[in-house]
């Protein structure tokens, strides 16, 4: 849906189950609460905040435009949040997925940002359905369990990898999409030749180690070029991270690593910090 098209409406923010209660539907499986056919185009941090309820509940044909979370879910009760068919536009982040097992995401269309999801096991990332999302006019890719594939058509706006083996992405252009590139518990990576700039974050592996990170370009993002957090035994090198916001290469709890040949000018915070991540080169 286009802003033009829906009526205006302010900030929605719910925090309780009987907050629901202004919208439509009875919030079980069978009726959903509906969040429906808005324009939300604010300044505030969420566009659509909900945040520690069990019922059940659909957003959708919605526009949001938010300064940092176009919607923001929260510590929701698993399989209770549905959001389809919404168009994201210019925030820091379009959709939030924050321990909020088993939640769907369908059908969207973000510009200017995409998906963030948060999660402490591989179980709670795998319990999700994304599917036919689209990022800047490209695909938003969610892919899990892989195993010896090689992604190197340039037609994703957005990549998120989960729980993969093995796995080379190579000459994606992933601007302007929150995290360009997400690798949560990967192992033996190949990040090669990939253009992710102008995001909240380049390219973040969490969890994933062993990979081999060459040749990519993360310049001008809001927070960090390259985040690597527990994914030691990685490479880094011949990597281009300059003018982001904070550091330019970042390393948690990552050791045993190599940082090489690495250009990182003009970060507002650090070129390269290593934080806990002994035994690095």
């Amino acid at each position: 849906p286009t802003s033009l098209e829906l009526t205006p409406h302010d900030r929605i923010s719910i925090t309780s189950d009987s907050e629901f209660e202004v919208f439509p539907g009875s919030g079980t499986s069978e009726d959903p609460y509906l969040i429906d056919g808005y324009n939300i185009t604010t300044t505030s941090d969420e566009g659509i905040y909900i945040r520690g309820t069990t019922k059940y509940f659909i957003i959708r044909n919605c526009y949001v435009d938010a300064r940092e979370y176009g919607i923001s879910i929260r510590n929701v009760a698993g399989g209770t949040a549905t959001v389809i068919n919404n168009t994201c536009d210019n925030n820091e982040y379009g959709i939030l997925l924050w321990h909020s097992v088993s939640s769907t995401v369908a059908n969207n269309t973000f510009t200017n940002c995409g998906l963030k999801i948060v999660e402490d096991t591989i179980d709670a990332y795998l319990s999700h359905t994304v599917e036919n999302n689209w990022v800047n006019g490209k695909i938003l890719g969610f892919y899990t369990n892989l195993d010896s594939t090689i992604i190197d058509e340039p037609v994703y706006g957005q990549l998120i990898l989960v729980n993969c083996t093995n796995v080379t992405v190579r000459d994606q252009i992933l601007n302007r999409a929150s995290i360009g590139l997400f690798l949560y518990s990967c192992t033996y990576s190949v990040i090669i030749n990939n253009t992710c700039s102008n995001n909240s974050i380049g390219i973040s592996l969490q969890s994933s180690g062993s990979a081999t990170v060459a040749n990519n370009t993360c310049n001008s993002n809001d927070n960090r070029g390259l985040w690597f957090s527990f994914s030691g035994s990685s490479t880094v090198v011949n990597n281009t991270c300059s003018n982001n916001i904070d550091d330019g290469i970042y390393l948690y709890s990552s050791g045993s690593s190599t940082v090489v040949n690495n250009t990182c000018s003009n970060n507002n915070h650090r070129g390269i910090a290593l934080y806990h991540s002994g035994s690095s080169t």
